[in-house]
């Protein structure tokens, strides 16, 4: 199972909902609308900027002003 996961991530690049689309690991979580837009979103936003010091500002950021 590692390997096809491993395999599944790497598709990301091409495929943003292929992690997810491993069913063994995520059943039916890929069928989700609402989670898949936000995720695919996500993805899209890490491939644009690899940097994960940012995304982490980011995230800091956006938690304390909630």
């Amino acid at each position: 199972m590692k390997a096809e996961l491993h395999k599944a991530a790497k598709a990301t690049s091409e495929d943003r909902l292929s992690f997810i689309k491993f069913k063994p690991v995520f059943g039916d979580l890929a069928t989700n609308d609402r989670f898949t837009t936000m995720y695919a979103k996500m993805a899209e936003h890490v491939y644009s900027n690899p940097d994960v010091r940012d995304h982490m500002r980011e995230i800091a950021a956006f938690t304390t002003t909630e």
